[in-house]
């Protein structure tokens, strides 16, 4: 399922940017695999350009982030929830190479 969200990731952008109300909830819901946390849910949402490492630069509020607008799945689970132990980050670059 979350591959079929990561190919229209660009449909759902102007979906989301055609919406009356364009908040962190409205987000959320347009984007599952990618939700935004550590805001309020009625704060107002702006997506914006497309920035380095696959990000778009997104405002929330006061504050303007880079967020990436796919999931990140390693052996079907969430990468960072896949590697909780410090000591297994490594596998993130093998032979100067992300993994």
């Amino acid at each position: 399922m979350i591959k079929n969200l990561n190919s229209d990731v660009g449909k759902r952008i102007n979906d989301f940017d055609n919406l009356e109300v364009q908040t962190v909830l409205t987000f959320n819901q347009v984007f599952p695999e990618c939700k935004l946390s550590g805001y309020e849910l009625h704060d107002e949402v702006v997506i914006g350009l497309p920035d380095a490492g696959n990000t778009r630069k997104i405002s929330i509020g006061n504050d303007l982030i880079k967020h990436k607008m796919f999931s990140d799945i390693l052996y079907g689970m969430d990468r960072a929830e896949f590697l909780l132990d410090e000591t297994d980050k490594e596998l993130d670059d093998i032979m100067g190479h992300p993994v």
